[in-house]
């Protein structure tokens, strides 16, 4: 007798239906999907049939900071079917870093964490997030105290095997019944990109090869060529101190073999079907001092800022005041007591807006468009990413 089929809350298109089909009962798989050929919804798909049928019943996300909310306020309420909603009413969570102190915050975790008989919780977390102190210790009581299907978004950002991220997260992994891994670009610079992601996916992944790769510098002896190159400088007798450097790749035919029997791929081009356009929004937390001026605009109309509150910036009027507080976004305001002029200054305490867009750059392997408002917020796009790199 033939299983029945399952029923999406949202229709696939073709390339997704296959991929869940074909994969769905997996103990770990990875989708390096092209960006905007919809990994998401089949992942999700996934996660509902798992736990329907008993394989898992709760489900962990780590994703770029901000799109963990998006899985929340986006994706979740898309592709959830009607039926599981009951079980995940009050049993999903974004962690929050900034908030895991306030009593709200650790309210909610404890109910997430703890969760009720027969509900379906999902915990949700950004890199930054996971790897504080707190965050660390809330993923793994909620690892080892349910049977998670552990979902690494964008997980390129694992890429580099000594980071404290790639272990941190490799070893929580450990405590996941089934794992995926989702990216677009699962190897950004070198093919040594691709090592810890599938290590996340299975520990032993590189080990169980015909190849004896044992560990990363096997793995780079197999994979890569190889040629001593002089450091600059000698040892206390003289003699040259030389460092191995990368000279190009080899068995890379090999490498492919290994990797396409536990993932799949699809770029744009490939998928048909796909609509002409994608849309996916990035969020960002504001810093301390830009909440202060928000909070003051707001409420007062004016506020003194500044490092010795030297700068003056006020509105009454209400378009204005949208302009003044889109302004405190990206990271700057008016200050009005210039005798010169209205001129901009940029808030102190870092600008996330922008470090965000770094970040997206950094992880975006083709050229692309940036659009911007203001005249100011191509000055700081042309500073973060450095004149010579923009045209």
């Amino acid at each position: 007798m033939s299983e029945p089929a399952y029923t999406y809350e949202t229709d696939p298109l073709d390339h997704q239906r296959a991929d869940f089909e074909d994969h769905r009962d997996a103990v770990y798989w990875a989708r390096f999907w092209e960006q905007g050929t919809g990994k998401t919804k089949p992942t999700i798909d996934e996660a509902c049939y798992l736990f329907e049928h008993g394989h898992i019943d709760a489900v962990i996300v780590v994703a770029s900071d901000g799109v963990h909310r998006n899985w929340v306020e986006e994706e979740l309420p898309k592709h959830i079917p009607q039926r599981l909603r009951p079980a995940m009413r009050g049993l999903v969570m974004a962690y929050e870093s900034k908030k895991a102190a306030t009593k709200a915050h650790k309210n909610k975790l404890d109910a997430v964490t703890n969760g009720r008989t027969g509900g379906f919780p999902w915990l949700l977390f950004g890199y930054s997030g996971f790897m504080t102190k707190a965050g660390k210790k809330a993923a793994a009581k909620f690892l080892r105290s349910h049977r998670c299907l552990y979902i690494l978004d964008e997980a390129d950002r694992i890429k580099t095997p000594g980071a404290k991220r790639a272990i941190s997260i490799q070893a929580s992994g450990k405590y996941a019944v089934v794992r995926r891994a989702l990216t677009g670009t699962p190897i950004t610079k070198a093919p040594f990109d691709v090592y810890t992601q599938m290590k996340f996916l299975d520990p032993d992944f590189w080990k169980r090869t015909p190849y004896g790769l044992s560990d990363f510098a096997d793995f780079k002896a197999f994979f890569g060529t190889w040629k001593e190159m002089p450091t600059g400088r000698r040892t206390s007798k003289g003699k040259m101190i030389m460092f191995p450097k990368c000279a190009g790749y080899r068995n890379l035919d090999i490498l492919r073999e290994l990797i396409q029997g536990h993932s799949s791929r699809y770029l744009k081009d490939e998928v048909l079907d796909l609509p002409p356009k994608f849309y996916t929004s990035r969020q960002f937390d504001m810093t301390s001092e830009q909440w202060k001026l928000y909070r003051e605009l707001r409420d007062d109309g004016l506020t003194f800022w500044g490092p010795d509150e030297e700068y003056l910036t006020r509105t009454s009027e209400a378009m204005v005041k949208l302009l003044r507080f889109q302004q405190i976004t990206c990271g700057y305001l008016p200050n009005e007591l210039d005798e010169e002029g209205d001129s901009l200054v940029e808030i102190p305490g870092g600008n996330p807006r922008i470090r965000l867009m770094q970040e997206l750059a950094e992880h975006t392997p083709h050229s692309g468009i940036i659009w911007a408002r203001f005249t100011r917020d191509i000055e700081l796009i042309l500073e973060a990413l450095g004149e010579d790199n923009c045209y």
